[in-house]
């Protein structure tokens, strides 16, 4: 696909009215190389530019909606190298609940998930017969999580498997040593809820708070976190 059919789709995709949808997914698999910078067809295009039209001041009815975006891609051509493990720590987690609605503003660039399948300068790797390690690790853990996790869970257990169990063994001439080449996903969020791949229609698992509504005289211009979509994602 050229540049001008990447950029005329995403046009043609964000003018949509998104009032009866939960959520927007674009999906980009190609070649890719330094600085967020994507292969087309015909030409070199940023990554930010695909970003650009899913935010909350181009499109209104983007606001409050999760906007996904997964990006399989090199991002350069750095080795990553495999270190050695001797120590494992945990920490733990502090989850924060809003008791409250009410009328507030979101900066534009909000309620944006958008996964790299390598680190920042890194390439990505692919199987010649079984694809992209990303790609396939990514269908595998939402197949197996998406009825208990939220999407950045899910993406936690990608990015370990990624991390964990896949590996490029390479040998060097130059030193005689064979090295292994390792690949890092990358996760940059700005959700400010959890996201979940279920139906609208699905109970959850897990009884939600309710929220307490003081007034219901919001100016026109507000954002409400409790409105629910009446299509299923």
């Amino acid at each position: 696909m050229s540049s001008a059919y990447i950029i005329n789709n995403m046009i043609s995709v964000c003018s949509q009215d998104f009032t009866d949808y939960g959520c927007v997914g674009v999906v980009v698999l190609t070649h890719g190389t330094y600085n967020g910078l994507l292969r087309a067809k015909d030409d070199l295009y940023s990554e930010l530019l695909i970003l650009d039209y899913l935010k909350g001041d181009k499109q209104s009815t983007l606001i409050t909606k999760p906007k996904l975006v997964i990006i399989q891609a090199c991002r350069g051509g750095d080795d990553i190298k495999a270190v050695n493990v001797s120590a494992a720590t945990q920490a733990k987690t502090r989850k924060d609940f809003d008791e409250e609605i009410e009328p507030y503003t979101l900066p534009a660039e909000a309620d944006m998930l958008i996964l790299h399948s390598s680190y920042i300068g890194k390439p990505s790797h692919r199987h010649e017969l079984d694809g992209s390690w990303f790609i396939q690790s990514l269908c595998k853990k939402i197949n197996e999580l998406w009825a208990t996790e939220d999407l950045e869970s899910i993406m936690t257990a990608v990015k370990r498997d990624v991390a964990i169990e896949h590996h490029d063994e390479e040998y060097n001439k130059r030193t005689g040593q064979l090295e292994i080449n390792k690949q890092m996903p990358v996760t940059t969020s700005t959700l400010i809820r959890k996201l979940y791949l279920k139906s609208s229609r699905d109970k959850p698992s897990v009884p939600l708070p309710q929220p307490r509504v003081e007034s219901t005289n919001f100016p026109d211009n507000s954002v409400l976190d409790n409105s629910v979509p009446s299509t299923p994602f």
